[in-house]
């Protein structure tokens, strides 16, 4: 409340005129960023073929146990339910794991046969080929809690290592700068009550563990479409997809295509497709071959490369963007669209990601595309 004197009378305002409301505006033509996040695959076992990109080589050979004569090659696969991985192996340092542990499966990949959605996204759109992802560990929870906070303070497993997170993360960006955002969940969640029954990366960090208003903004995966077609859709979405459709192996990867291409046509058949950028990443590389080194930035990661797509009308057309990024640039690119601060030194000092972008262009046509058949 401020007094101000006019004469001899006071007047009374309830603003505060030395106290500035916080309110981003984007100076870009893109107001709302969407981040698809799919599951545990490597950029070589998805687009290690695709012409342009930073390709492996075919001739490459590791060893099947420590120790012995390199004697297991890169393998082409139409089995798009690979068995999962146990062993962490990639790059020449590792071995590629034991036959128990489907120790040759790290070395398949697959090509534009068995993901034509991707491989045409990436095609007509931006394939990131140096998207490194955010822990040398191949575990969900940590490279979940980056794409929230760019941090997982030293959390590197899968296990409930801690009770709670208190680092400040992007939902407490959104509050303070008047954001909306809203986290479409594929777990599952409370009939009664609405709210998410399931371990929620969100829902970690002690400030929104019990915030009502958090929790109202967690939902149902599928509520999107209904975003999308009122016209609700917020400026910051994330979408984590029910298991069965995550790529996680040993789920089809083309259930999950089907899942991604839904959501971008959905998006691409309304207004929102002017001003909306979708990210589609992969949270970690999931044990499969990636020959890239990776250069650490800290003693936590990144990890090995992920694939990564950038769809929108501003989007350059059949680029591929060498430009080293890790998942947190996906924050970092949103703060750069609104003018926000950064979390931490890993979202401060990773690049934009404006390079995926030509805001000068002619916005771009969509391209609805058709789901693939899925194998039973």
């Amino acid at each position: 409340m401020a007094l101000f004197l006019i004469g001899k009378i006071f007047i009374v305002s309830k603003v505060d005129p030395f106290q500035s409301q916080k309110k981003a505006v984007s100076n870009y033509p893109i107001k709302r960023v969407v981040l698809i996040v799919q599951e545990n695959h490597s950029f070589d076992s998805y687009f290690g073929t695709f012409p342009g990109a930073d390709r492996f080589n075919l001739q490459t050979l590791l060893p099947r146990l420590p120790g012995e004569e390199p004697s297991v090659g890169l393998i082409h696969t139409k089995n798009t339910q690979a068995p999962s991985l146990r062993e962490r192996a990639y790059l020449k340092d590792f071995d590629t794991g034991r036959a128990d542990a489907n120790g040759m499966v790290v070395m398949k990949y697959f090509n534009e046969g068995d993901i034509p959605n991707y491989w045409t996204y990436a095609k007509n759109f931006v394939l990131l080929d140096r998207l490194f992802g955010a822990v040398k560990v191949r575990y969900s929870v940590p490279s979940h809690f980056y794409l929230i906070a760019a941090t997982a303070e030293g959390w590197m497993t899968n296990r409930m290592e801690k009770p709670y997170l208190t680092s400040k993360t992007m939902v407490d960006l959104f509050k303070e700068y008047s954001v909306s955002w809203k986290l479409y969940s594929g777990g599952s969640f409370n009939q009664l009550t609405g709210a998410p029954k399931d371990f929620d990366y969100i829902l970690a960090f002690k400030q929104h563990k019990n915030d009502p208003q958090v929790i109202k903004n967690i939902v149902p995966k599928n509520k999107i479409f209904e975003d999308i077609q009122k016209g609700t859709l917020s400026q910051f979405s994330w979408v984590f997809p029910e298991v069965g459709e995550s790529e996680h192996p040993p789920n089809d990867i083309r259930k999950g295509m089907n899942h991604v291409t839904k959501i971008v046509n959905e998006i691409m058949k309304s207004n929102y497709w002017s001003d909306t950028a979708v990210f589609v990443i992969w949270d970690d590389f999931g044990g499969y071959y990636d020959h890239v080194k990776v250069d650490p930035t800290d003693k936590f990661g990144p990890g090995p490369r992920v694939p990564g797509l950038v769809i929108s009308a501003y989007s350059k057309k059949g680029f591929v963007d060498h430009t080293t990024y890790n998942t947190s640039s996906v924050l970092k690119f949103f703060q750069t669209l609104y003018n926000l601060p950064s979390l931490t030194d890993r979202d401060g000092k990773s690049a934009n990601m404006l390079n995926a972008f030509d805001f000068k262009q002619k916005p771009r046509e969509p391209l609805i595309l058709p789901l693939v058949p899925v194998e039973k």
